[in-house]
Order: structure tokens, then sequence, then C-alpha cells
């Protein structure tokens, strides 16, 4: 039960300034105003609750609904919010916490959304907090920021030109915390959008990737933070975007974007801890700002060793798959075993077939590949997300690990996959083919961990890959690893000084299979001049590297040039 002071003579048996209950008992009467209130707080801090305030501000059972204004005292000075929900009989729990407040009929519990200032007006938070009605007053609403303009291609999700499948309603910037009518907020453009409408910002909830197993410490960090932001510290420096991430940690949900800023925030922050109020419960001022940052950053500010080497780790993990995207290569197996059935659900197709084959060559490349048995197995526990597209086209998405609508099954003997097809025109298009039997094979894009190559060069074997994506072919592309050399194809001309056009065409013949000995002798100059072991654009090769090495040697040299 909260505590109250009155203003003098307010109730019968005080003259002067009373100390009360909720029900009006008096617990003490003072000449001034300013003793009634400290009695008010040391009672409040004795019983871990907040001070009620003035007596007659109190909001009356019946004297909020929801959708009114309301202000409370809090440790960081008056607060303002907007009731979402009232609870006369039971429990208001507060989302992301354990708190939960008991409303009764005397005394209802409201759910309130805290609104904060800003230069042109207020504007609704993704704070929520919960409050007994004794300790509100019903406010006047507040003075809402001007709108910030949704952009011109903000229109129904129904109409021609909008996408099949997209609307606000999917899009990864729409968020359900924050509801205002039939609306709900988008991150993107700061405003309250329609879940039936699109605009062309539209980004899918899949296409973020997120970090594997947040550690307790840093989701209790977060938890912490938010509990010490909810109770007014924090200071006027917190954005929206640090708290919603900090929900998002304490749910253990971190996205590999906010991990590497989190590594670089803690740098650029250490120093906040030098700070007695940042790092010393004890001292005067705890928690400071920076000691509530760091809680909210994910990092405990008594202990912040672990989540800075968590933090570190996990950065050198993303760095090296990100190198590992830029060197994507791609294999296609032929369309032997490819399906179609039923789904399970007994609603749509699933497409089945083999993405990749242990101990079996792909399709012909200037050397002979072949894939050990238990390539796959660590980049399949590591649960990344995975896609199926069609003809490895991102924009043209068949189904996804994460959500279910792509499963792979690493079989002895190879890689088994099965879509459950989409109602689009590529899912209806996937169908059709397989059944005319026009599907030239599957396909998968990877980077390869480790390799091994024969003596000759003759023969590669993939010992371990980590797997981007699986495509369904319904065409089967020329040799693809020579995209980077062809990208590259004028730099590595010049700094080779050889014609242009030769290396063309004698690049054009290994890929295809045919090259003579003249186009051998070409690329083997280039690859020497390129490494240094000849310096004259007139002295023969001097390596006698085999054809079947060139096209690597060539790849690797036009990513590095």
């Amino acid at each position: 039960m909260p505590y109250f002071v009155t203003e003098q003579g307010e109730l019968d048996g005080c003259a002067g300034y009373a100390t009360v209950k909720d029900d009006g008992e008096i617990l003490g009467c003072h000449d001034t105003k300013q003793a009634a209130i400290d009695q008010m707080v040391a009672l409040s801090i004795a019983e871990d609750m907040e001070p009620g305030g003035d007596y007659s501000d109190r909001a009356a059972p019946d004297a909020l609904t929801v959708g009114d204004f309301v202000s409370w005292n809090s440790s960081g000075g008056r607060a303002r919010g907007q009731v979402e929900r009232i609870e006369r009989d039971g429990s208001v729990n507060v989302p992301d916490t354990e708190f939960g407040i008991e409303g009764t009929e005397d005394d209802p519990a409201a759910l309130i959304r805290v609104w904060r200032p800003g230069d042109d007006g207020w504007a609704p938070s993704s704070v929520l907090v919960g409050h007994k009605f004794s300790t509100l007053t019903k406010i006047d609403p507040l003075p809402r920021a001007e709108d910030r303009d949704l952009p011109d291609n903000y229109r129904p999700a129904l109409e021609d030109d909008v996408p099949e499948g997209r609307a606000c309603g999917n899009c990864f910037f729409y968020d359900e915390s924050m509801i205002q009518d039939d609306m709900a907020f988008c991150r993107r453009w700061e405003e309250y959008v329609r879940g039936d409408h699109y605009c062309n910002a539209w980004r899918s909830r899949e296409d973020e990737d997120r970090a594997e197993n947040i550690p307790q410490y840093i989701r209790r960090a977060a938890a912490r933070g938010l509990e010490l932001n909810r109770e007014g510290f924090g200071g006027d420096g917190l954005t929206e975007g640090t708290l919603r991430d900090a929900r998002a940690m304490a749910r253990g949900e971190m996205s590999d974007d906010k991990v590497v800023r989190a590594n670089a925030w803690a740098a650029r922050h250490a120093v906040d801890l030098e700070a007695a109020q940042n790092s010393n419960p004890d001292a005067d001022g705890w928690p400071g700002p920076g000691a509530v940052a760091h809680y909210l950053w994910g990092i405990d500010p008594l202990d912040p060793e672990p989540a800075r080497r968590w933090l570190e780790r996990e950065v050198a993990r993303i760095r090296g798959e990100r190198m590992m995207m830029d060197n994507v290569e791609i294999r296609t197996f032929d369309a032997s075993i490819c399906e179609m059935r039923a789904a399970e659900d007994g609603d749509g197709m699933t497409f089945g077939g083999y993405a990749w084959r242990y101990n079996e060559p792909s399709l012909p490349l200037p050397f002979t590949e072949r894939i050990a048995p238990g390539a796959f197995t660590r980049t399949l526990k590591s649960k990344n997300d995975i896609r199926a597209y069609v003809n490895h086209d991102d924009t043209r998405l068949l189904g996804s690990t994460r959500a279910k609508t792509l499963r792979i099954d690493d079989r002895g003997d190879g890689g088994y996959v099965e879509i459950d097809l989409p109602n689009t025109t590529d899912g209806r298009d996937i169908r059709e083919l397989v059944a005319r039997g026009d599907i030239q094979g599957m396909s998968f894009g990877f980077s390869t961990v480790r390799d091994s190559w024969s003596d000759d060069g003759a023969e590669r074997t993939l010992d371990e890959v980590r797997l981007h994506e699986v495509s369904v072919v319904t065409s089967v592309p020329a040799y693809p690893q020579t995209t980077a050399s062809v990208r590259n194809l004028r730099v590595i001309a010049k700094r080779t000084e050889t014609d242009v056009d030769q290396l063309a065409d004698a690049i054009s013949a290994l890929e295809a299979g045919d090259i003579s000995d003249d186009q051998a002798d070409i690329l083997r100059k280039v690859v020497d001049r390129a490494s240094g072991i000849i310096a004259d654009p007139e002295e023969e090769a001097a390596s006698s590297t085999p054809i079947s090495l060139l096209m690597k040697q060539l790849d690797l040299l036009g990513k590095t040039l």
C-alpha cells in the first residue's frame, strides 16, 4: 500500500500536513509539508515501494479508462504515460520482466506505456510499466510530436504492383509491441502504420543473421538495464533502439550487427567505468548513466570482462564468415532424383532432391572434385539460416530453414533437400517443371573451410564447407568459379602486361574445357608474372602448372589484385 501526503487540514484529525495510507489512516501529522513528505519517502523506502505523492491527486477506482494519460512519481522525477490495460481482479504483468501488480476493485492495476518528451512534443516509447491507480494522477492528453511523413510509396499491400506476400505486418521493421488503434509502430519510418499496407523499404523478418547461444550473463545484464530504466535511471541519452535491442538480448536474441556494434561500443566506453558511480554500488550516484548504459548493452559494469571477451570472439567469427561469403562457390548436381509430392499438411506441394552427393564428382570442371562425407556436419549443426532459391537468385525465395519450409537431411550418400513450395509464381513454375522433367538439377552455394588436392593437382576434395544456400536449377551455368577472374580481367591484364582480349579468350577456353597449348601458356605466364616468378613480359612461363589448377589460381589472383 503506497503512502501519501495531504494538504494542510485536508483530513479530520490533523490540522497540519498528514502522512497517510491509501485508506486515509493518518500515520503522522506535521507542521510543514516537507516534514510530511520526508516521512512518506522514508516509509516508502523501508517497504521498497514508490511514494504515492499528494493524497488528493490519486486516481479513484473508477477515474481511469484505457487510453487516458496519467503521471506518477518515479526515482527519476515525474513520469508520464498512457494507460493500455486495466485489471480490477487479477494481475497486470509487465512484458519482458517478472514484475506484476495485483489489481482490486478498490485499487485497480494499470499497464502504462511511458511517453517521452522530444524537441517538438511527446511520443510513445517502447517502455511499459505497471502501477496501481492509487499512485496515478490523471492528466490532459500529451501533445504529440509532429508525425514523420511516410514515403509516397506507402500503399495498400493488395495493389497490383506490390510483390506477393509482402506487407507491413510481416516486415522486419513492424513493431507490434507498440500499438495505436489498429496500427503498429514502424521502426524504419518512426511512425505508426497499418499491417495491411506496404512500402518499398519492406524487409523480411528473416533477413538478419543472429548470433547463437547468447550467454546468460549478457541476458541478465540487459534485463537489469531495462529494470533500472523503468525505475528512472539512465539519463536522457538513451534511445529507443538501445532499449529495443536490450529487450531482445534479455530474450536471448542478438543480431550479428548488434554484436559488432556492442563490441565497438564497449571499447569506446570502457573509460566510463572509471567513475565510481558507474562501477561501485556503494558510491554516491550509483547507478550512474554509464552503468545503466553498460547493462543495456549486455555488459555488467561490475564484471565487464566476460561480456567483452565474448563480444570479441563473436566479432572475429562474424568477420571470418563475412570474408567467406565473399568467396562463395557454386556446385551443381544433375536431376536424377527430383520429385514432387503433396505436403504433409495436405496444403501445397513439397519438392525433394539431392543438393549434393558424397564421393561423386560435380558437373564437369577443369579438375575432378569430390565432397568428403562429413563436410557439411559442422555447418548444419550451427543452425544458421539456410535458404532455397531458384537459380541462386536471392529475389526468388522458395524456403528457409528458419521458417522450417526448407529441410536438409544429411544422409550417408549426400544432402537430401525438401522444400515446401510457396504459392508464388516461382513455386508454381517449379512444380510444373518437375512434372515435365525440365528441372536440370540442384545446386548449392558454399565457402570452403578445408580442402585438399592430389599431388598432380587433378583432383580436389572438399573436406569441410560452410553452406549458404541451395537452389533448384532450371539452367546449368558455365563454370561459376571464374566470376572473380572475369570481374577483374582488366586489372589482371594491366598488372601482368597481358593483352586483355587474349586473356579473355584463354579463360573462356579454359572454362569450356577446350584450351590450346598457346592459351594455356598465356595463363601460366599471367600466374607467374603476378606471383613474381618471372618479371620480363617476353620471358617464357617458368612454371608447368597443370591446367586443372590454373582456374583456381586465376580466381585467387582476381580476388587479390
